[in-house]
């Protein structure tokens, strides 16, 4: 891997979440604590095409085409913004915040989670909810792959469900942690999820019921460090599986990028990639470029560009 550059200039404060647009290889966006959405390009060492200031913290944010964003905020406000105007237009959603926003496009939605105990579904062009499901306890975070959603949820709880048919969860269980769940992330092959901790751990659960498939699913220790007699644990706080070669990566509260091929239940590679506490990851759609975006760190966030080795993420190979 070559050197990381960073992108300026930087947030004002955390950032909550990185992506890049989809299908483009060197354009992404920014969402931070400060209020702020970031439009750059990693051309010429990094280029804001764009920002776009509002008054209260961006939690999470999603694409809904290669030129619109939705973006979340601390007091329940959705906005769909334009990246080529900078037009928006917001409405409120949820009593609370918008903790997490994904784009189904197996269904034409925009679907929301809110620490208000709800999922809501949108059309964000017409800012029209088309359904809304109520919870038991506050979804955390979600995670879209074709027709399912994996969500996960405060009092140890995971749910699984079709977006086609929101009456019932396909499966419903408790977390494999002791503590709040962090990350949700379904596999590539949409066979189970990956979900990860603030207390330094990852699990692989698989959906079908089947005593030979539960039997797969395991859990392992990740983003720890030892000083001295002491076991340093830090929060898992992002997850994403590489495009080409569909390994996992994870990011934590050490400042770290780990890659695992989940088959064989190995580790590939540690890379201390910052300073301070890693809150979001993404790679682009040809697994070259990795962005990584970082909690304040006195004065403000930054976002790291890593450009990647065809091989970076790779299993590797049998003798």
């Amino acid at each position: 891997m070559s050197t990381s550059i960073v992108l300026y200039p930087t947030p004002k404060d955390g950032v909550t979440r990185v992506k890049f647009v989809p299908g483009v290889l060197d354009e992404l966006l920014v969402a931070s604590w400060d209020g702020s959405l970031q439009y750059f390009s990693t051309n010429k060492g990094g280029e804001l095409k764009l920002s776009i200031p509002h008054n209260e913290p961006v939690l999470s944010m999603s694409f809904c085409s290669p030129t619109q964003i939705v973006s979340g905020y601390l007091h329940g406000e959705l906005r769909v913004s334009d990246l080529t105007t900078g037009e928006e237009r917001a409405w409120n959603a949820h009593s609370l915040g918008v903790c997490d926003l994904i784009n189904a496009s197996s269904i034409g939605c925009t679907i929301s989670a809110s620490w208000d105990k709800t999922l809501q579904f949108w059309d964000p062009r017409a800012q029209t909810r088309q359904h809304k499901q109520e919870l038991a306890g506050k979804p955390f975070t979600i995670s879209n792959n074709g027709y399912r959603l994996a969500v996960g949820c405060s009092m140890r709880e995971n749910l699984v469900f079709d977006v086609r048919n929101m009456q019932e969860p396909l499966l419903k269980k408790p977390s494999s942690f002791k503590y709040m769940t962090r990350r949700v992330c379904l596999l590539p092959d949409n066979e189970g999820f990956v979900s990860s901790s603030i207390e330094g751990r990852t699990s692989v659960e698989f959906l079908n019921p089947a005593p030979d498939w539960q039997a797969r699913n395991f859990t392992f220790k990740c983003h720890r460090q030892t000083q001295g007699d002491q076991d340093i644990v830090y929060p898992v706080n992002a997850l994403a599986f590489h495009p080409i070669h569909g390994t996992l990566a994870t990011a934590g509260g050490d400042g770290a990028v780990a890659v695992w091929d989940l088959n064989v239940r190995k580790r590939l590679r540690l890379s201390k990639m910052c300073k301070t506490s890693i809150s979001d990851i993404d790679f682009n759609s040809n697994g070259t470029l990795l962005v990584v975006g970082t909690c304040a760190e006195e004065k403000h966030g930054e976002v790291h560009i890593q450009a990647l080795d065809p091989e970076y993420g790779a299993p590797k190979r049998k003798a």
